[in-house]
């Protein structure tokens, strides 16, 4: 009797159910603004995957602003998208006519614009004249504005070079939870950017903040300072435990100081093979000093503990290079150039 009822009950639940309109689907807007909050960890988390997955979503609609961002992410290869160049170029454009339209441009066409600039999506790469963009967008609250005027400020970046004014800015974002803004102040105190006085204990109040909302460079410099023991005891036990998880989050050189741990059998058992699967996943992240090793190594051939590792493969060596190449390393660059010299 009770499962018969269970079972009424059911049915006029479901019958209520389909008898609801449907919920309104999320507008671009909404989808690109959850999308940011994946992004920069302002939801309180990192999640590449779902920034990626909501991008996508919102640029399907048609909608000229979430186009452009996945054609500046594809430029960046950030927020879960791959570095990839002739999609970002296909879209860029007609993209970019559509945001540059807009008659009343809120903080984040501000961005967009500057963005088009600083990183040349759509147009010629021009940093100086990204600068007004950003600092309007900055005005209006735009986290990545501020963000980027970091960048620019501390890189010297179509302005002059000013590593405090950088760092004022990237504070500005952290402030508004931007985990990736924590992440640059962290490197501020630690000594790795320049702006602030060495301070490991305020490095690492930044750095544990953004480890904890998933931030993967935030972890690889836990990594760092455990395995030297800067700030902390000294821990390699707790130093690959960093690693480890910054590498689930496609850390490059997290995974480059795991190759080299495992070579050399520090706070890991010694697994020369484990050590260039590791660096192979480095390179495949694009992290430069694991692609020139896979290079070198290709090309010459790679032999531990009397194991044959690496087999000389010279096509495989060129496309190390070529990748390394892409990032303007001169040394592939020469490589490269003296290949084609001897095959013609």
């Amino acid at each position: 009797m009770r499962h018969r009822h269970g079972l009424a009950t059911g049915a006029l639940a479901l019958f209520f159910l389909m008898a609801l309109p449907p919920a309104a689907a999320a507008s671009s807007a909404e989808l690109r603004e959850r999308a940011e909050a994946h992004c920069s960890g302002t939801a309180g988390r990192i999640d590449n995957e779902r920034s990626r997955e909501l991008f996508l979503e919102a640029a399907v609609t048609g909608d000229p602003r979430s186009r452009f961002r996945v054609a500046i992410l594809q430029t960046l290869g950030a927020c879960g998208f791959d570095a990839d160049l002739p999609a970002a170029r296909r879209a860029a454009p007609a993209a970019l006519a559509e945001v540059e339209a807009i008659k009343d441009k809120t903080p984040e066409d501000q961005y967009l614009i500057g963005a088009s600039y600083a990183f040349g999506v759509g147009r010629p790469e021009q940093p100086a004249a990204a600068l007004p963009w950003f600092q309007r967008g900055a005005a209006g609250g735009n986290q990545w504005s501020m963000f980027n005027l970091g960048w620019m400020y501390h890189s010297g970046t179509g302005v002059p070079g000013d590593p405090e004014v950088g760092i004022d800015w990237y504070e500005k974002a952290a402030r508004l939870g931007n985990l990736r803004a924590v992440e640059r102040v962290g490197d501020a105190y630690l000594g790795a950017l320049r702006g602030r006085r060495r301070d490991t204990d305020k490095a690492l109040e930044y750095f544990r903040l953004a480890a904890a909302g998933n931030a993967a460079g935030a972890m690889t410099r836990l990594g760092e300072m455990h395995s030297r023991g800067d700030g902390v005891p000294r821990n390699m036990r707790t130093a690959v435990e960093w690693y480890r998880k910054a590498a689930a989050g496609g850390q490059g050189l997290a995974m480059y100081h795991l190759a080299h741990l495992h070579f050399e059998g520090r706070g890991v058992p010694r697994d020369p093979a484990a050590g260039v699967q590791w660096m192979e996943s480095s390179a495949g992240e694009g992290f430069i000093y694991a692609l020139l090793y896979m290079a070198r190594q290709s090309e010459n051939g790679l032999t531990m503990d009397g194991e044959r590792l690496i087999e000389p493969d010279l096509e495989r060596a060129i496309y190390w290079y070529q990748q390394a190449a892409a990032q303007g390393d001169t040394e592939a660059k020469g490589w490269l150039a003296f290949q084609k010299l001897n095959r013609e």
